[in-house]
């Protein structure tokens, strides 16, 4: 709280600096007058930064405060900095934004304004996994394949229940171990593994799944990595003999195959078309049109690390990888064609199949 009445500033800077009184002295003389003596201490010290001894009346309603601390304006160009680039860490827009619009922040302000929601005068951005795209992507050609698969397969038609994805996955026994292990502060953190060809233990999961989850005698691990005789051995005697006459409108007769060399084989696609089978292949740099990429999402991120007490040696991962893909849903199955933007038919209930029935029963 300071002096606002200027007369009596002018009085005080007066004895304070052209006078040499000391604080004590000038808050002696000035008491009975002004009768707070925390006005003139503070009157003194805004006069100690340079201020002027008339009291300037400004506004005392303050601009809006947003999320974080920072007004609308900085926040507007907080927004510019991530739209630009989301792939930015909160200690690098601290120092754009000290570098580019010269605006102070510090990490926490940051933090707290890009993940307070829009309703809080915040910025209203989230964490999430990354979903990468391909740049090398034709789009003309991206947009032909999705027309096609929409007339091919309209939205919510039954026909969607005949698609089967088909793809491979590589994988390691270490995939679910642990990071982290408690270690003494300042001790490293060793362990002391054999790396060597024998030891490595990689395997590779190829299975094909629809609507209703994973097909299970499309299930087959490989130890190692597989190459194109490999594939076309489990093309056909695993896939051949599940897949159906896209005619006559059996399960699993549309097959979606992305572009790999080992899938564009003429042999396997023979064998596949000597099936009466539809074969798709999926738009090339475009991996995320195919529902199996879910599926392994799924076990890589979510069901290894949680079942990484399991794994004992190679047979305790393939138990694992054997054991999520009898535990992916038809539920999960359905959310993973959905989140590659196809509109899959809801399944019918239990009720509604038991009217349908009865229905065709009375007819």
């Amino acid at each position: 709280m300071v002096l606002k009445d200027n007369r009596l500033r002018q009085l005080l800077w007066q004895a304070y600096f052209e006078a040499g009184l000391t604080r004590k002295q000038c808050v002696d003389k000035f008491a009975t007058v002004i009768g707070c003596k925390t006005q003139i201490y503070d009157t003194m010290a805004q006069f100690d930064k340079g201020c002027s001894p008339d009291f300037e009346y400004r506004s005392q309603r303050r601009p809006a405060q947003q999320a974080g601390g920072f007004s609308q304006h900085e926040l507007q160009c907080l927004k510019k900095l991530v739209d630009a680039d989301r792939d930015l860490f909160y200690d690098d827009l601290v120092g754009l934004l000290d570098r580019r619009f010269n605006i102070r922040s510090t990490v926490t302000q940051v933090g707290i304004a890009c993940t307070t929601s829009c309703k809080h005068s915040g910025l209203g951005y989230s964490h999430k996994l990354k979903k990468r795209i391909a740049c090398e992507g034709d789009h003309a050609a991206r947009a032909s394949w999705r027309a096609f698969i929409d007339h091919i397969l309209p939205p919510h038609s039954e026909d969607w229940d005949l698609v089967i994805c088909l793809d491979e996955m590589h994988r390691s026994r270490r995939e679910g171990d642990k990071r982290t292990v408690l270690t003494p502060v300042g001790e490293p953190a060793q362990h002391f593994e054999r790396f060597s060809e024998e030891n490595a233990q990689n395997f590779t999961l190829i299975c094909g799944m629809n609507t209703q989850g994973v097909v299970p005698d499309t299930v087959w691990t490989v130890e190692g990595g597989v190459d194109a005789h490999k594939i076309y051995l489990w093309f056909k005697f695993f896939l051949c003999p599940v897949l159906g006459d896209y005619q006559l409108r059996e399960p699993n007769s549309i097959v979606f195959l992305d572009n790999w060399i080992g899938h564009i084989l003429p042999e396997v696609q023979e064998d596949i078309r000597s099936t009466g089978a539809l074969l798709i292949f999926v738009e090339k740099y475009s991996s995320e049109w195919n529902p199996i990429e879910q599926l392994f999402k799924y076990i890589k991120h979510e069901f290894m690390p949680r079942q990484r007490k399991e794994f004992k040696g190679m047979s305790g991962a393939k138990r694992c990888v054997l054991s999520a893909c009898e535990q992916f849903s038809a539920s999960r199955a359905r959310g993973a064609f959905k989140y590659c933007g196809f509109q899959v038919p809801e399944p019918l209930s239990a009720l509604r199949m038991l009217s349908i029935a009865l229905a065709a029963d009375l007819i």
